[in-house]
């Protein structure tokens, strides 16, 4: 077993736990609105991005097909849990945000992390040897995926999401 079976989900899992955080403190930055302070929200919260980020990894890696284990991987374990983030951030930092404002950025955020995460995956491929892409359409998939995770999960979230007054 190769050190990346273990370690990127783990990884991966952690690396939630420091985007809410990002997000936490980010957010009211952002918006010019005072700093958040460390609540008992997150004591809810990091644990459960990082409990449901180890049970999509364990999922996807369980399904008999696991061309759909890594869609649904990409999707829910990327997608819309990079959003639930976002909007756990949003929600336990009491950020006064427009539903707008939490749609566009989260998008563009959760873009970006799948990105990344691409980018992490043809580097860790290019230099470990552990297959993450067996050819170059599955990236375009993954990205597709996550973005249908992002999208969905975004619009699910925004009714949420309360008005600034």
């Amino acid at each position: 077993m190769h050190w990346t079976t273990i370690a990127y989900p783990l990884i991966l899992a952690l690396g939630y736990a420091v985007v809410y955080l990002f997000l936490y403190f980010f957010f009211p930055h952002f918006f010019s609105q005072r700093a958040a302070k460390f609540s008992k929200q997150q004591l809810f919260s990091i644990p459960l991005l990082i409990f449901l980020s180890l049970l999509m990894w364990q999922v996807s890696v369980a399904m008999a097909n696991q061309e759909l284990g890594n869609r649904l991987l990409h999707a829910v374990g990327g997608g819309v849990l990079a959003s639930l983030a976002c909007f756990l951030a949003v929600k336990d930092s009491r950020v006064k945000i427009t539903k707008p404002q939490f749609f566009i950025l989260t998008v563009l955020i959760v873009t970006a992390l799948g990105v990344a995460n691409e980018l992490a995956e043809f580097f860790l491929q290019q230099t470990t040897g552990e297959i993450f892409a067996s050819t170059i359409t599955d990236t375009w998939l993954d990205l597709l995926s996550n973005t249908l995770g992002t999208l969905v999960a975004t619009l699910v979230a925004l009714p949420f999401v309360k008005k600034p007054k």
